[in-house]
């Protein structure tokens, strides 16, 4: 993969994890690069960050989702949407990512503390969920304001 196709994937990877990285700056050399690779259109971009949008922050608002309906009833939830989701996307999700998930939301639902970071633990209220879920909002409106080209 070429150096330029590299830089590509990391800008759309810290602009869907921070919300201070996309700059004007940035949005020019993400679209330089993008033209130096050959990703002419935004619809081979939006190919491109599938991954990224479809897979990962579709899968985060699932998972934050069916944690806050565990929270609220204090007993492990799986959404009709996740649960399809997963099977169909086997190819992106580990199974022992996936056993992983529910176990943090069996967790969640009895207000256990879970590990968060470098070893913190923390219990998850429904005020962190919903931030989370806020989070991960937020950070699909940056890919997509990633992906419009400048003018």
């Amino acid at each position: 993969m070429s150096v330029e196709k590299v830089r590509v994937r990391e800008i759309m990877t810290n602009v869907a994890r921070d919300e201070t990285f996309l700059t004007d700056a940035i949005h020019r050399e993400f679209w330089s690069l993008a033209d130096k690779t050959g990703a002419k259109s935004t619809e081979d971009l939006e190919r491109a960050s599938n991954i990224i949008i479809k897979l990962g922050l579709t899968y985060q608002r699932y998972f934050w989702e069916d944690a806050l309906w565990a929270l609220k009833s204090g007993r492990f939830y799986k959404s009709r949407q996740r649960a399809p989701f997963e099977t169909d996307n086997k190819f992106m999700f580990h199974e022992s990512r996936l056993r992983q998930s529910d176990l943090m939301i069996e967790d969640i639902s009895q207000k256990v503390p879970i590990v968060v970071g470098a070893g913190e633990k923390k219990v998850f209220d429904e005020d962190a969920i919903v931030e989370t879920l806020n989070r991960v909002q937020a950070s699909g409106s940056r890919i997509k304001q990633l992906l419009a080209k400048p003018r």
